[in-house]
């Protein structure tokens, strides 16, 4: 029944039957778990590119002849057949992943000083 203005009628309440089938249709339902929030320990997966450039990175550095020292980016664009550009915007996301170090200099550092590629299990 609708409520209607000037009317004095009373609104129609539910019966006592249509109460029992909703309770009885709530209390069967199970209790829904809450999500939680995965916390991510470890480094996002790497691109092919991105495993290329720092497989180079590594055996440029590990080469005696080089002495350590950094490759360029036109060396790494050259020797992988990529533009520079990309060679740059890949080592930035290898930055912001914790697998590579850019110094003010723009030399490129393996964090913790290691020269091997050790893949991470995911």
């Amino acid at each position: 029944m609708k409520f209607r203005a000037g009317r004095t009628s009373a609104i129609a309440k539910p019966s006592a039957k249509s109460t029992k089938i909703r309770s009885a249709k709530s209390a069967a339902k199970k209790p829904v778990a809450k999500r939680r929030k995965r916390i991510v320990t470890r480094r996002p997966r790497l691109t092919p590119t991105h495993k290329a450039i720092l497989n180079f990175i590594i055996d440029y550095k590990a080469d005696p002849q080089h002495d350590g020292n950094s490759p360029s980016y036109d060396e790494i664009a050259e020797k992988l057949g990529i533009h520079r550009a990309t060679v740059y915007r890949h080592c930035q996301k290898l930055e912001e992943r914790g697998w590579l170090q850019i110094n003010a200099q723009g030399k490129l550092i393996l964090p913790g000083g290691r020269w091997r590629y050790t893949p991470h299990r995911t």
